[in-house]
């Protein structure tokens, strides 16, 4: 529709005006008894309209213009009786091949109007003369067409921030079927400085141009769906600071929008159908948010981005169906208010870990879930939930009255149900209401029996989606063959529940004496392996001590075949220091700085090197990465079991004759020879040890460490592992 179409309108207002002006002299308009809805004095053009109901008035040119291309004003009446103030309510126009727009103001009162009766009964027929101020008939926003390159020029005054009157404007909102808008998304600016509150644009098809805003202090809800943006602007919270609503639907969106992040009053954000794809780090701290829509947006990996949420701790509605999701995790953990989860349509096999409060509705549809979840998932607090499964692969669940206690809802439809035994019935009696549709339900056996009569007695509401008769005549069967497609109310019943009781006694009674039998058995294993295990732990050290052994001679038989000996190979370390708990602070606080500091040696300790769950083997492991043991000897040493045992491994290598040298003794305090394990006396009476009496003396400490690294020889340089 080109510019014509709207200045159509004006002509006519200004053929009336001129009309008016030509009879100036005959008749003079009295505004005088109007002065409370227009200023003294104002001009004023008369608009023949119809009445539509009590309070509102519809015009369409000046004489009720049939065609499409005249913009309709909707008139607001604010005083009851034959005249009353006018209020401009809507400016809307739609036609083809433009979309529907309208204008929406407020409180703008634009003239007055005068009610006449044709005769009818029907209020429709009532005509209404508005007399309208002349200067809306002068507005510059009628002389462009909107749908092309062109935009309203909302400069006028009454369009202003200050004036409070525009607040809305929107393209194809609330259309079934809405015809392309041609707007120019760079001419969006113009309604910079305005006081609109709304800004719908529903289905943009003009190529994808650089969206800008220009300042709208009072905009709460912006709309751009379906308009082919690639991005949207940084700088869009500065523009409208009051925004609470931002719908993006429908675009080619890469990621969540930058400006967000300073969009502090945000409460509803709807990104569906975009290609976000990934959530990590793109949320920032909105308080504020409450709803977050994001269907259709490719998202996949949600399970792996545990903190995607983190910033929008508040939401009560979330929206990630129609995605390629298969696991949450714990993504969800921390909307503790969340009230609507959608997570249909993709493809889970597990439910998200919840911590939810109470009356929240669930739908898990359409997905690849194959049981159904306990409350305890959801959360201690949960409670009066609704929950929505159909169309999954559930077949069966472990029963009890427990795993559904939080439900109030179920939907089941359209699942693999076939058999519902009696624990599966127990779960659903805590439930209001259930759905158990288009399931291939097996009618015949003990199990159906059960479960009609269940449904017979039950305080459950049973449902079958759009079927509105009972349950038992809804549900149909799937097998046996002969009951196909027949009701669960119309298969005759094959035996009774007695009969079925009967059946499961006599069974039990032929599978007695075989469970007596295995319960016997099992308890005696029970006893042997009981046994096994305590005399595993009384001789725990010594069967590591010959786990230690059986190791050392199969690496000397290793190095004889490859022609080398022990002391061929290359070590991770200098030293292991063996050494008692009482002695810490002195092995920590001087020996192990003296080794580490010059000459450099590395020296492993057992906190540094042994894994708690697997120490025997650590040990033995570090010992053999170790060029020499060095074992601090002292009376507490003596007096540890554990110390001992240690002390065992470590001499048992010394053995081969290139490792004579492997452990070196340093007594720490004076030690009586008489008191000494016999293995330990006949080591210190053969072999040279070294003396550290005198801790405190600097200058004997100084003398016995340089005995101890003439014991050791030069620091080693490991290049490899080779254990």
């Amino acid at each position: 529709m080109r510019a014509a179409s709207w200045a159509l309108l004006l002509q006519l207002l200004l053929l009336r005006l001129a009309a008016a002006a030509a009879q100036e002299a005959d008749y003079d308009y009295d505004v005088s008894q109007h002065q409370n809805c227009v200023p003294l004095g104002s001009r004023t053009v008369e608009i023949r309209c119809k009445l539509e109901d009590d309070s509102v008035a519809v015009c369409r040119g000046r004489d009720w213009e049939k065609s499409d291309d005249v913009p309709t004003l909707r008139i607001g009446l604010r005083d009851a009786g034959a005249v009353s103030c006018a209020s401009l309510l809507t400016i809307e126009r739609g036609s083809y091949p433009i979309c529907y727009e309208r204008l929406s103001f407020r409180n703008f009162t634009v003239g007055w109007a005068e009610i006449y009766s044709d005769g009818a009964s029907e209020d429709w027929n009532l005509v209404v003369d508005v007399n309208l101020l002349s200067i809306i008939g002068a507005m510059k926003q009628l002389e462009y067409d909107s749908s092309f390159d062109k935009f309203w020029n909302f400069t006028n005054a009454e369009f202003s921030a200050e004036s409070g009157f525009l607040t809305a404007v929107t393209f194809n909102e609330k259309v079934v079927k809405p015809r392309p808008c041609l707007i120019s998304l760079g001419n969006i600016h113009n309604l910079g400085g305005t006081s609109v509150e709304e800004l719908s644009l529903y289905n943009n098809k003009v190529s994808p141009t650089n969206l800008t805003f220009g300042p709208m202090p009072k905009l709460r809800i912006l709309r751009l769906v379906h308009c082919s943006l690639l991005d949207f602007p940084d700088d869009a919270h500065i523009q409208m600071p009051a925004l609470e609503e931002l719908d993006l639907a429908d675009n080619t969106l890469l990621t969540v929008p930058a400006a967000i992040a300073g969009m502090k009053k945000l409460k509803t954000l709807n990104l569906s159908r975009s290609r976000v794809q990934r959530l990590a780090g793109q949320l920032p701290h909105l308080p504020q948010l409450k709803e977050l829509t994001l269907r259709n947006t490719f998202l996949c990996c949600l399970h792996q981005e545990q903190d995607a949420f983190q910033g929008v701790p508040n939401l009560v509605f979330l929206d990630i169906s129609q995605n390629q999701l298969t696991s949450l995790g714990a993504a969800l953990r921390g909307l503790h208010q969340l009230q609507v989860l959608d997570a249909s349509d993709n493809q889970l096999t597990e439910y998200p870990e919840l911590q939810l409060q109470s009356q929240v509705v669930l739908t898990f549809a359409h997905n690849r879930l194959s049981t159904i979840p306990h409350c305890s998932q959801f959360g201690s607090s949960s409670s009066h939930l609704a929950l929505d499964l159909h169309d999954n692969q559930i077949s069966h669940w472990d029963g009890g009255p427990n795993i559904l206690r939080c439900v109030d809802s179920l939907n089941l439809a359209n699942n693999s149900l076939a058999n519902i035994d009696a624990n599966m019935l127990a779960s659903l009696d805590v439930l209001k209401t259930v759905w158990l549709s288009e399931n291939p339900l097996h009618c015949d056996g003990c199990a159906f029996q059960q479960f009609r009569e269940w449904l017979r007695t039950t305080q459950v509401e049973v449902r079958a989606v759009g079927v509105p008769t009972e349950a038992a005549t809804s549900l149909r069967c799937a097998t046996p063959p002969a009951f196909r497609g027949m009701s669960v109310e119309a298969v005759a019943l094959v035996g009774d529940l007695d009969e079925c009781a009967a059946d499961y006694s006599a069974d039990w009674r032929r599978r007695e004496p075989l469970l007596a039998v295995g319960l016997s058995l099992g308890a005696a294993l029970l006893v042997l392996l009981s046994a096994a295990v305590g005399v595993c732990y009384r001789y725990r050290f010594e069967l590591a001590y010959s786990a230690h052994l059986l190791r050392l001679r199969a690496r000397a038989r290793s190095s004889r075949r490859k022609g080398r000996g022990v002391a061929d190979d290359v070590f991770l370390f200098d030293a292991f220091i063996l050494y008692s708990g009482s002695d810490q602070s002195w092995v920590g606080g001087t020996l192990v700085p003296l080794l580490e500091g010059q000459p450099d040696y590395r020296v492993c300790l057992h906190e540094r090197g042994l894994d708690s769950g697997a120490a025997n083997h650590n040990l033995s492991h570090l010992m053999d990465c170790s060029r020499h043991v060095i074992i601090v000897l002292s009376k507490s040493f003596l007096s540890s079991r554990w110390c001992l045992w240690e002390m065992a491994l470590a001499n048992h290598r010394t053995l081969d004759p290139s490792q004579r040298d492997y452990v070196i003794l340093l007594e720490l305090e004076p030690l009586e020879r008489s008191a000494l394990p016999r293995q330990l006396r006949f080591i210190m009476d053969t072999r040279t040890y070294l003396e550290w009496h005198k801790p405190g003396d600097p200058q004997y400490a100084e003398q016995a460490f340089h005995r101890l690294q003439q014991a050791l020889g030069p620091p080693v340089s490991p290049t490899r592992n080779p254990r």
